[in-house]
């Protein structure tokens, strides 16, 4: 399997929605809900 680098600049937009996303408890909460596996939308919001 491989997987792609993402190289990120300070300031970069992409950095910063990253960032966001990183420091979001909701997004965090999905996160470890997918690392289970697939999810549609409405079973994600079933389990929250």
């Amino acid at each position: 399997m491989t997987e792609e680098v993402i190289v990120l600049q300070p300031g970069d937009e992409k950095a910063q929605k990253i960032g966001k996303a990183i420091s979001s408890q909701t997004a965090n909460d999905i996160l470890h809900i997918l690392r289970e596996g697939p999810r549609t939308a409405s079973d994600l919001c079933g389990v929250m």
